[in-house]
């Protein structure tokens, strides 16, 4: 039996981008009797990252006579105004980094259990049995708030807005597995072993994967300091998909040695 934990963070260079990350294993396995074996893992991950749209070119090219600040603003940004740039129209890459950033959220469930059975009365057989599950959840927001940003272009944002997705995949597996192992043929005076062997398996497989998504979008917050859907004046209408698969199979493997110098090989699914 075994557990352990991780945990990661790291700050970017540039405004709002961030990441952390948390993490749990734990792994066992039992032998219940000399022909039975049973196991488990699980792993549960959660990752928090903030992001926003890299503004390096922007501050390559910005006019370097343009100030950062400004109270009288609404947000508390100063623009490209003529009067400090000139022709040079680009916008303020902090106010930019600032005020459009996404929040993302990822919580992953990944869990497995096994059982092997190997009968003393049968030499060379082996059943084993593995089923496996996956759970994944993404949450991403945006929220853009109002903010002028003084050009002689359309710069800043003269509405807020606020943007939520939500991700959810459920995927499960489970394998059923009959292998048969034998070696066979007379043995040399020399003691070599058997020169024939000889692996057969035959299976079955099934697995499935259902997921669903959906987007909405608010805009005109009475209130900045409330940013929920109910204190939207406005907003575009919801989107979201379902989606769903299924796989059901037997599959059927022949392996064959002869004296570790010619192999045949079979398939069959």
């Amino acid at each position: 039996f075994s557990i352990g934990g991780n945990y990661y963070k790291e700050d970017g260079v540039l405004i709002n981008n961030n990441a952390q990350r948390y993490g749990m294993r734990a792994n066992s396995d039992f032998k219940v009797s000399k022909w039975i074996k049973v196991g488990e893992s699980m792993n549960v991950s959660r990752n928090d990252q903030t992001s926003s749209a890299s503004q390096l070119n922007t501050a390559l090219t910005a006019s370097p006579l343009m100030p950062i600040y400004n109270s009288a603003n609404a947000g508390g940004f100063m623009g490209p105004e003529p009067r400090y740039v000139g022709t040079n129209d680009i916008t303020n890459p902090v106010a930019e980094m600032t005020y459009n950033k996404t929040n993302k959220t990822n919580t992953r469930i990944l869990s497995a259990i096994y059982a092997e059975i190997t009968p003393t009365f049968i030499k060379g057989l082996t059943y084993k049995f593995d089923f496996g599950y996956d759970y994944m959840l993404s949450n991403w927001d945006t929220w853009i708030p109002i903010y002028e940003l003084p050009s002689s272009g359309a710069r800043g944002k003269n509405y807020n807005e606020l943007t939520k997705s939500n991700s959810t995949n459920r995927r499960w597996n489970v394998t059923n597995m009959l292998t048969y192992h034998t070696s066979f043929g007379a043995v040399s005076a020399e003691g070599e072993e058997k020169p024939h062997d000889l692996v057969v398996q035959v299976g079955q497989e099934a697995m499935a994967d259902d997921g669903n998504n959906f987007t909405a979008v608010g805009r005109l917050f009475s209130d900045e300091e409330y940013n929920v859907f109910d204190m939207a004046d406005s907003g575009l209408k919801p989107t979201g998909q379902i989606s769903s698969y299924r796989l059901y199979s037997y599959l059927g493997r022949l392996l064959y040695n002869y004296k570790g110098k010619y192999l045949l090989t079979v398939n069959v699914r």
